[in-house]
């Protein structure tokens, strides 16, 4: 065979073949020689698949998967240092100059404002706490501020009118099922209910009123006490020359009312007036003239529940006792009747030289009412007083409960106690009890003014006599004044 060469390449010819034969048979040492001079240094062309480019040696283009572009345009990628991107599964890259500008005050907070804006918020001051304002406004700091750190174990965040901090005292783990937080003067710890039925009670007084009593949402039953204010005794009789004088009754105690039942019986919310004790009858000046009547006690109500106020003392009138101030009703859940037995005392009076103590004022009804007032002393016609007499006790099963104020004593002795006030121990819950009456006027010796009747409701004592151009007569005492005690048990 002849070696010869065709467009380049190395062939062997067969001198045996026509010289016209299509039949090329290459060297297999030619083909090696000329493939391997030519892999580096031939690029495959564009129209070939190729990039037309002859790549450094070591440079190379590997594919995970089929690489397709769009769109008839160069493209350009310029690498500054070794580089890895890893591309999203869909959307558009964008360049520096296609993203929004942004600015930012220093340590504000960007938010998503109206319209998808941005918007810088803040940076408000120190401890407040960024708040939403909810999905149509952008979030705002708070106005009052908040503790940076945790506080002390067991410690709450509280109020203190501005702002939020933490409790200086400590709160207790709940412990034993059915404990309840109790204070222990510095720090609220867990402890065991009290025994027995709990309960509320409110007392309402005459500053209070009027007011509104509000039911505890547990309450079960509700038990009411309620007593009106007193009436005022009736100031003494001024006499004329050598002549006796009566001296004022006392006023009487004021009504009560008492009633218990299911919580279901009141509303949720009931009103509340405290009836205030009346005023006595003022001093007569005038010689040979009666004393001044005394003001009715005024009434107490709760809710539909009302306590008529006590009946006003009458001045005393010539030498014959004056009627007493008469007892306001009573009323409870069994019984709703008048009470005699608070009548004001009568007035002590006499044509001689020593007249009798005047009559007391009394409480015959073993139960919580008011007493009336003891009556004023007399005058008798050798210008001598006479003593006043004692306020109504408050008696039960024929024991003294409480006592009534104590009597003036005539000559210059000791002055008419005040009634005493209610009594809350040993079962009982009373209302006040009457005032002393007043002492009658002796020579040189003024008369005395009636004891002012006990809270709740206790009668004002009545006034001691006068005589002419030497001593007016004494004023009647003022009753006590009224009083609302509400009992809910829970």
């Amino acid at each position: 065979m002849t070696q010869g060469s065709t467009k380049g390449v190395p062939i062997d010819t067969d001198p045996t073949m026509a010289t016209n034969s299509n039949q090329l048979v290459p060297s297999q040492a030619a083909v090696v020689t000329y493939v391997g001079a030519r892999t580096t240094a031939i690029p495959v062309p564009a129209n070939n698949g190729g990039t037309g480019v002859s790549n450094a040696v070591g440079s190379t283009i590997t594919l995970g998967g089929a690489l397709t572009t769009s769109g008839a345009f160069a493209s350009t990628f310029t690498m500054t240092n070794t580089t890895s991107v890893t591309f999203p599964t869909a959307g558009t890259l964008a360049t520096t100059a296609q993203l929004p500008s942004i600015t930012a005050t220093q340590y504000n907070v960007l938010v998503g404002g109206a319209a998808n804006a941005v918007i810088s918020v803040g940076p408000g001051t120190a401890g407040q706490v960024l708040q939403s304002a909810g999905n149509a406004a952008s979030p705002a700091y708070s106005t009052p501020t908040y503790p940076s750190a945790s506080g002390t174990a067991r410690t709450i965040l509280v109020s203190d009118g501005t702002n939020n901090i933490y409790s200086t005292e400590t709160w207790a783990i709940p412990g034993t099922s059915g404990n309840v937080l109790t204070s222990n003067g510095t720090n609220w710890t867990s402890a065991a209910a009290a025994p027995g039925v709990n309960c509320i009670i409110t007392t309402y007084n005459v500053a209070d009123s009027p007011a509104t009593w509000t039911k505890n949402a547990g309450t079960k039953y509700v038990e009411v006490y309620g007593w009106a204010g007193g009436g005022g005794g009736g100031s003494g009789r001024k006499s004329t020359s050598g002549a006796a004088a009566a001296g004022g009754r006392g006023g009487g105690g004021g009504g009560f009312f008492h009633f218990y039942g299911p919580a279901t019986c009141f509303g949720v919310n009931e009103s509340v007036v405290i009836g205030a004790g009346s005023a006595g009858g003022t001093s007569q000046t005038t010689n040979a003239t009666d004393g001044n009547n005394g003001t009715p006690g005024i009434n107490t109500t709760f809710g539909n529940l009302t306590a008529p106020g006590g009946g006003a003392g009458t001045g005393g009138v010539g030498t014959t006792a004056g009627v007493g101030g008469t007892g306001g009703k009573l009323f409870t859940s069994f019984y709703s009747g008048d009470i005699a037995g608070i009548l004001g005392g009568s007035a002590g009076i006499s044509s001689v030289a020593a007249p009798p103590a005047p009559d007391v004022g009394t409480t015959q009804f073993p139960y919580a009412a008011p007493s009336g007032g003891g009556g004023g002393g007399g005058e008798s016609s050798a210008t001598t007083g006479g003593n006043g007499g004692r306020g109504g006790n408050i008696i039960m099963n024929a024991v003294t409960v409480t006592s009534g104020g104590t009597a003036g004593v005539a000559g210059g002795g000791a002055a008419p106690g005040t009634g005493s006030t209610q009594a809350t121990s040993g079962g009982v819950y009373t209302g006040g009890t009457g005032g002393g009456g007043g002492a009658g006027a002796s020579t040189g010796i003024a008369a005395q003014q009636g004891g002012t009747g006990g809270i709740p409701g206790g009668g004002g004592g009545g006034g001691g006599a006068g005589f002419q151009s030497a001593q007016n007569s004494g004023a009647g005492g003022t009753g006590g004044n009224g009083r609302v005690v509400v009992v809910e048990y829970l």
